[in-house]
């Protein structure tokens, strides 16, 4: 991220409007991104070939505008810059169908799909209508930074706006059975339903991926390093007590075998916690402390950078409101960027973060100023509060890293003994599988190998170069076999060994005990469901088995008859034993 993907495509669309094959251009990109690429970047890196330009904007958009703007003579390069969320809106639609039909039917038209990460869900409508689009332009680009932090199965959709059946598979079941393994788990209620249990054939994806990218790795593209440093930040007594008592019912209702989105429920609550309050059920702020230890190491991080011009990420709003309330208690301005704050003042924000003396703090939410924003006049970057998204994580995180600017110190703030660290570890290992597949581990690929310019890609970031190589053969050239008939034949040459390997293994002697064998042996030596978890994690390391999966074994041991007490039981009877034992020891002193 960070590495001038955006200047590499204005220069590319003014290059080919100079050569007379691109009169139009259609930006798709997140809210207030969609704005910058025309009164930003355009402007900045090809302004003399620039013609009327219109940014979508749901409420000032007037049909005169659109009528105008539609319609000019004039002999530059015509820009229609659209957010991502309004693509579902019938006269948006209308917009584009004329546009496009204007422009030679799509035939000189390039469609930009900015932070295309927003389309990585392949049955959601903004994803199909984005892919119908893209099929009426004939220059196709995609750009993000994160493809695959959360999921390598998030590559399919983004890659099918370049060219249908671009990484070997024509539907996402093909794709997705290919790639990934599943198991069916059982609900309290009966019903079964598919987990995900891990990826397979990494290998030849990115082998398609190689089809179409060459990489250009961060250390390469002169981006300062960021400098990461965690603040470790104990919890006052009131905080303490309260996320000790949602602790012991997040356990609870885990060992009750809850579903995932009730659990998940009960550890949000745990996060507002670390930041001294709790959300009711309608939406209203109840103090846990005022005053939290957090704040005063947040205050102490942004005095203590130097320039003092700092970001802040919040998650809740509440955090928002305390921490501007705190900076501003200590003497630095402030600004703020979230869901709350319309066009005009997140501009003034934007402009705020450029031309406010320090002190001054960029206080904002990850999902709405975390993607596309330029904020690199930041000296650091401060996570008050954690999520729990890679993609958010990484891109939000990236927001004041510039070409060839100063090294960035990114801060956490983690208290201790808490799900923080939790968090934290679980995004580290989503952006180790993502390097492997689309960093350094395909820039290792293709190092020395392929330049044939057709995406170019970052630190994992998806540059697309020109939709009409495959058709020039250059690939070819290089090779006796087209690259998608090498993947093919790979795909069977490694079919038939795993087959043999298959058969080999039958002759070999048993493995040891399965991930089921060990938990069903500690429930039936009375451990509870939290000891059982354990030992299961002990035994095998890689396991991804949750409280829910051994609350699903003892209930299936209980089903078929065996004498085994719930969790609950056996805790009961523990304490019992405890306060007998406790209350023989009073009456022998």
């Amino acid at each position: 991220m960070r590495t001038g993907k955006t200047r590499v495509i204005v220069e590319q669309a003014a290059r080919l409007w100079r050569c007379g094959e691109v009169t139009g251009l259609l930006v798709v990109a997140p809210n207030g991104v969609h704005a910058q690429w025309v009164e930003r970047e355009i402007p900045r890196w090809i302004a003399e070939d620039i013609g009327t330009s219109l940014v979508w904007r749901s409420k000032s958009t007037k049909p005169q505008c659109i009528d105008t703007f539609l319609w000019s003579r004039d002999s530059g390069l015509h820009v229609l810059a659209l957010n991502v969320e309004v693509l579902q809106i019938e006269r948006v639609q209308d917009l584009v169908r004329r546009f496009i039909k204007i422009h030679g039917g799509g035939d000189r038209v390039m469609i930009v799909f900015d932070e295309s990460h927003a389309f990585r869900r392949p049955g959601a409508r903004r994803t199909r209508l984005a892919r119908g689009l893209a099929k009426k332009c004939a220059y196709r680009r995609i750009l993000t930074g994160t493809p695959a932090l959360n999921s390598p199965l998030h590559l399919w959709s983004q890659f099918e706006l370049l060219k249908p059946c671009a990484l070997g598979h024509r539907t996402f079941a093909s794709f997705k059975s290919h790639h990934a393994e599943f198991r069916q788990q059982t609900r309290r209620d009966g019903r079964s339903y598919p987990q995900l249990v891990g990826y397979r054939n990494l290998e030849e994806l990115r082998d398609w991926v190689s089809l179409w990218a060459t990489v250009v790795p961060r250390s390469q593209a002169d981006v300062p390093d960021v400098l990461h440093t965690e603040r470790v930040v104990p919890l006052s007594p009131p905080q303490r007590r309260a996320y000790d008592d949602l602790k012991r019912d997040v356990l609870r209702v885990a060992a009750d075998g809850a579903e995932e989105i009730e659990i998940q429920a009960h550890m949000l609550k745990l996060q507002q916690v670390l930041g001294g309050f709790v959300y009711d059920d309608e939406g209203n702020a109840h103090s846990v402390d005022d005053n939290p230890p957090r704040l005063d190491a947040l205050v102490e991080e942004v005095l203590g950078t130097e320039p003092c011009r700092v970001i802040v990420w919040c998650r809740f709003s509440e955090d928002i409101r305390r921490v501007r309330r705190a900076l501003r208690k200590a003497g630095v301005a402030t600004a703020e960027y979230h869901g709350g704050v319309n066009a005009a003042d997140r501009t003034a924000a934007l402009r705020m973060m450029e031309e406010t003396p320090a002190p001054f703090a960029f206080i904002g939410q990850p999902q709405a100023a975390g993607q596309g924003l330029d904020l690199s006049p930041a000296a650091a970057v401060i996570w008050y509060s954690h999520v729990h998204d890679a993609i958010v994580r990484e891109q939000a995180s990236a927001r004041a890293s510039v070409k060839g600017g100063d090294p960035v110190v990114l801060v956490d703030l983690v208290a201790e003994g808490t799900l923080d660290a939790g968090m934290l570890e679980m995004l580290h290992d989503k952006r180790s599988l993502s390097e492997e597949l689309v960093g350094e581990g395909l820039a290792a690929l293709l190092a020395g190998v392929m330049n044939a310019g057709r995406i170019r890609v970052a630190d994992g970031e998806l540059t697309r170069y020109d939709s009409h190589i495959e058709s020039t053969g250059r690939h070819k050239s290089l090779r006796t076999h087209s690259p998608e008939e090498s993947i093919m034949a790979k795909r069977a040459a490694k079919t038939s060994t795993k087959k043999a390997e298959t058969k080999k293994a039958a002759k070999k002697e048993p493995k040891g005990p399965t991930i089921n064998d060990t938990a069903r042996a500690a429930i039936k030596t009375g451990q509870t469901n939290v000891e059982v978890l354990a030992t299961v994690k002990a035994a095998h390391p890689k396991a991804k088995t949750t409280m829910a999966s051994v609350a699903w074994y003892r209930n299936d041991m209980r089903k078929s008859g065996a004498p085994i007490k719930t969790s609950r039981e056996i805790s009961a009877t523990r304490r019992a034993a405890e306060a007998k034992v406790a209350k023989a020891a009073e009456k022998k002193s």
